[in-house]
């Protein structure tokens, strides 16, 4: 579907979205979860599929 949506190959819609990635950044104050940026293609992918983007911040876990 997204192929028909996009007029792009899969493979160039896996590699795009394949760059998608979830940083995991550690202190002593706790961890945080957090997405890269979306790319103009991504949010395109996203978009085309009908499909919210994943949340900027996908964790906040302080230390006790």
């Amino acid at each position: 579907i997204v192929e028909i949506r996009t007029h792009e190959s899969w493979p160039k819609v896996r590699d795009e979205c394949e760059r998608l990635m979830l940083g995991h950044f550690s202190s002593k104050n706790g961890d945080l979860y957090q997405r890269t940026e979306l790319t103009a293609k991504q949010a395109l992918f996203l978009a085309a599929l009908g499909l919210e983007p994943p949340p900027k911040i996908l964790g906040i876990h302080p230390r006790t």
